[in-house]
């Protein structure tokens, strides 16, 4: 069993790719196994995959935003493989 680790970031937007390819290496520097992201400020849903630079790693971004257009707020989550492959009881 290993130890699953969940984390919480206050992006402040996600607008530019930049800011999600430094995520998926803050994730795996950290080796987390979630982020739960707050003000994402990207529109609607959406579903990414960010690879990690310099690595074989991936992280799957979901986005849940306004709907509006305004895009303010929104919320997502950042998963790793293992978060992905492991059965929640």
């Amino acid at each position: 069993m290993y130890e699953f680790r969940v984390y919480s970031w206050n992006v402040r937007s996600v607008k530019r790719e930049s800011t999600r390819l430094v995520m998926a290496m803050e994730m795996n520097r950290y080796q987390a196994d979630v982020l739960c992201l707050s003000e994402t400020r990207l529109n609607g849903v959406s579903e990414e995959t960010i690879p990690v630079i310099d690595s074989d790693n991936s992280y799957l971004f979901l986005n849940s935003g306004a709907h509006d257009g305004s895009g303010d707020h929104g919320v997502g989550f950042m998963i790793g493989r293992r978060a992905h492959k492991t059965p929640l009881a």
